[in-house]
């Protein structure tokens, strides 16, 4: 699949983020601009699809390390992509993946 657009809000230092990548990206900035977050929540996208999410949480030291500011609520997550030509769909031109993760209370506990 092909990533045409990305928007993110709530996610360690990426607080409200529209992204809509080219053929070819690259990632400059200084330090702390979330560079190193954008590809961390790439990989917890492909995590979350494995059913590998529980696991990665549990290992950042639970949801707080992981929200924006410590202070968010929730992570949401939405890629509009499509698909690669040998997987297009005539009845499908693109895709769409929503991942919401609410965070229960001051606890590490999670809701997707």
């Amino acid at each position: 699949m092909k990533i045409l657009e990305l928007e993110v809000s709530g996610y360690r230092s990426l607080r409200k983020v529209n992204w809509k990548p080219g053929d070819l990206n690259i990632l400059i900035g200084p330090n702390g601009s979330g560079k190193s977050n954008l590809l961390r929540l790439l990989q917890i996208i492909s995590i979350s699809a494995r059913g590998e999410l529980s696991a990665y949480i549990q290992n950042a030291g639970g949801m707080e390390p992981l929200m924006w500011d410590g202070a968010a609520n929730k992570i949401a997550v939405r890629i509009i992509g499509s698909p690669l030509e040998e997987e297009r769909d005539v009845d499908r031109e693109s895709l769409r993946y929503e991942l919401d993760i609410n965070r229960l209370g001051k606890s590490s506990s999670y809701r997707i």
